[in-house]
């Protein structure tokens, strides 16, 4: 089954010149059978899916079994410890940086947990 999607214009400038760097299938769950293409813009450089799953269909690209609803349940207890461990670092890290009143914001794809 193939799922609806929105071709998009470039997220941070508007632009819709771009050019395909990735394409992938969702290999992981092969929940559909549509091609998704990561983009570059030409004008701004910034990266982003192209044809985005409309919101119609995001229960059926995230199935309940998908790991970032419940990692704990996925990886175990011990091995969820150490992961949060980890993200926790990367955090600090990324802290030392930021002044008091900056903002940051994760924007990806993946579990939007960091």
């Amino acid at each position: 089954m193939k799922v609806e999607t929105l071709n998009q214009n470039c997220f941070y400038c508007g632009s819709n010149e771009h050019q395909v760097i990735s394409s992938v299938a969702d290999y992981c769950y092969e929940t559909c059978e549509n091609i998704f293409n990561y983009v570059q813009c030409k004008k701004c450089q910034n990266i982003y899916l192209d044809n985005m799953p409309t919101l119609k269909y995001l229960d059926t690209i995230y199935p309940n079994n998908y790991p970032t609803y419940d990692y704990e349940k996925h990886l175990g207890k011990l091995i969820n410890t150490f992961r949060n461990k980890f993200q926790e670092k990367k955090i600090k890290k990324i802290d030392n940086f930021l002044k008091n009143k900056d903002k940051i914001i994760d924007v990806g794809s993946g579990g939007g947990d960091f």
